[in-house]
């Protein structure tokens, strides 16, 4: 999980000049050996075009070149990020308006492995709510 938010969020920073990033958990649905939630990171960067999302995914592909050939990468990051999430179950999905931002998601189920636990208690109670943090 770890490094599936670290490759979006590192890209997230890299294109976004200047807006925000927000990072955001939603419990979708709770039982007593699992809960489902959805992680979505959004940002006000510069975007994708509509044509330049069929490759996002792919290894060593990187979009819009001319735009971005100041911004260091190797076209990897999505493509793992996305092997990762299918080896769990899941899907990396996309929204994006170019010159706009984008906001990466993904639904994760998750086995809760002692659901007396006070984290898992607190989750319940607050529904992970929506947490803002400034990147600087």
């Amino acid at each position: 999980m770890r490094q599936i938010l670290i490759n979006i969020l590192t890209n997230s920073i890299k294109y976004t000049q200047e807006g925000e990033i927000t990072v955001s958990t939603t419990l979708l649905s709770k039982t007593d050996k699992e809960a489902r939630i959805r992680v979505s990171i959004k940002d006000t960067g510069i975007g994708i075009k509509k044509e330049d999302l069929k490759n996002l995914f792919n290894a060593f592909q990187r979009v819009d070149l001319t735009k971005n050939r100041n911004i260091e990468g190797t076209g990897l990051g999505l493509s793992i990020t996305n092997n990762l999430l299918k080896l769990m179950g899941s899907e990396l999905q996309v929204k994006s308006e170019y010159g706009k931002g984008s906001e990466f998601y993904y639904e994760i189920t998750h086995k809760i492995v002692d659901a007396t636990c006070p984290f898992v208690k607190k989750i319940h109670r607050n529904n992970l709510g929506h947490r803002r943090t400034p990147v600087v």
